[in-house]
């Protein structure tokens, strides 16, 4: 039952990855197969994450979303990279808050900020 799991799982992302290299979305260079076996990859072992209890329901879909996303990012072209671009920064305020990360980013960015007159 697993592989049968495991090549539906395949299957699909492989379908995906050649609608997005049709659209324009996918690097030329990229191999649909290859790279939709990293991102099966990738879930199973946020998959085995989930069953060992260190990602919470709450975050399983958060922190698949995150690591295909992340993946994606490195061969994504056009509008798409964009969209994938918004998705991973919603999925990480997700996933950083389980490991007190959330903000940080924030907060970097507004020390960087010059301070305006009469503020501390």
């Amino acid at each position: 039952m697993r592989r049968e799991v495991s090549s539906a799982l395949m299957q699909e992302l492989e379908r995906g990855l050649v609608d997005m290299r049709r659209s324009g979305g996918l690097a030329a260079w990229v191999e649909p197969r290859t790279l939709a076996a990293r991102l099966a990859s990738q879930i199973t072992i946020t998959s085995l994450q989930w069953v060992a209890g260190a990602v919470d329901d709450d975050a399983l879909t958060a922190t698949a979303s995150y690591d295909a996303c992340l993946i994606l990012l490195g061969v994504a072209r056009g509008r798409g990279r964009a969209e994938l671009e918004q998705r991973a920064a919603a999925a990480q305020r997700k996933v950083a808050t389980r490991f007190g990360e959330a903000g940080e980013v924030a907060a970097t960015r507004a020390a960087a900020r010059p301070r305006q007159r009469g503020r501390a």
